[in-house]
């Protein structure tokens, strides 16, 4: 029984015996897994939110509040650690030119955010204008195909907590959504890229970024807590 798997702007064909790909795909536990993704991690310090509004209120039984916001956050730059081609605190700022560059790149799984900037007279002769990085790729069916274990659950907001990997991340194909730019939704904060992103930012090579292959992704020290 012959298959098809898109992969980015193509397609491959494939069986239960034969994979015909130009990327580096794997069989692991029976599903398909391209390894060519990245964690596109911050590095410079986050700048200060001085304004912003949620949806929701945080649930009475669990304390928590999902993330979703309404209008345009405000923030402030005080440093030139901060200032940067990508900075962050509760989002992903990017500079205007960095999105322009993923624009003519073609990038998808992203959209611009209005944001409202401040910065400090610390800062000498800022020149950079900045929007937020929305990201609205996202996977479907990571939990079920992944089969990852739900270590908290609360019956009044729905949220659900789930056992992270001790070692990388695995994307399945079947889950991937074909964004160049999206978040597995059971690990909340983890923005992961494609090979077209990071050649993006490897030619651009902007400030304030890291990228890591998912198979090196370690899980931060308060991940199953």
């Amino acid at each position: 029984m012959l298959g098809v798997i898109k992969i980015g702007r193509s397609s491959i064909i494939f069986s239960n015996i034969t994979l015909i790909s130009a990327k580096q795909i794997f069989f692991r536990n029976n599903i398909v897994t391209m390894m060519n993704f990245y964690v596109f991690r911050t590095t410079s310090e986050p700048v200060e939110v001085t304004k912003v509004s949620y949806k929701h209120r945080e649930c009475m039984n669990c304390g928590l509040r999902p993330l979703g916001r309404v209008g345009s956050i405000s923030i402030e730059f005080s440093s030139r650690h901060q200032y940067s081609d990508v900075s962050w605190s509760e989002g992903i700022y990017l500079t205007d030119n960095l999105f322009e560059v993923l624009y003519e790149s073609k990038i998808i799984g992203w959209r611009k955010g209005e944001l409202d900037v401040t910065v400090s007279s610390q800062i000498k002769n800022p020149t950079n204008k900045y929007s937020e990085l929305i990201i609205i790729g996202r996977t479907q069916d990571y939990a079920r195909k992944m089969g990852l274990a739900l270590i908290d659950y609360c019956d009044q907001c729905g949220y659900r907590k789930y056992e992270y990997p001790k070692h990388g991340l695995e994307i399945p194909l079947e889950c991937w959504d074909n964004s160049d730019i999206f978040y597995i939704d059971e690990f909340p904060g983890i923005p992961i890229i494609s090979e077209d992103f990071k050649k993006v930012i490897s030619k651009n090579n902007p400030t304030g970024v890291k990228l890591i292959d998912v198979s090196e992704w370690r899980p931060p020290s308060w991940a199953n807590y």
